[in-house]
C-alpha cells in the first residue's frame, strides 16, 4: 500500500508542477525562474523511472 501511495504522490506532484509551470508561463510570473517548475517535474519523473520497487 505504501508503494502505491508513493507512486501516486509522485505523479500528483508532477501534474501539479506542470500546471504551475504552465500558469506561470501564461501569466508571466517568475520570469525565467518559472522554468524551474518544469525542471522539478522532470526530476520527479526521472526518480519515478529509476526508483526500484521492492516486492512486498
Amino acid at each position: 500500500m505504501l508503494m502505491r501511495f508513493g507512486h501516486r504522490t509522485r505523479w500528483i506532484a508532477v501534474w501539479v508542477l506542470l500546471a504551475v509551470w504552465f500558469v506561470a508561463l501564461m501569466t508571466g510570473l517568475g520570469g525565467g525562474l518559472a522554468n524551474l517548475f518544469l525542471v522539478f517535474a522532470v526530476v520527479v519523473l526521472l526518480y519515478e523511472l529509476l526508483a526500484v520497487d521492492r516486492p512486498a
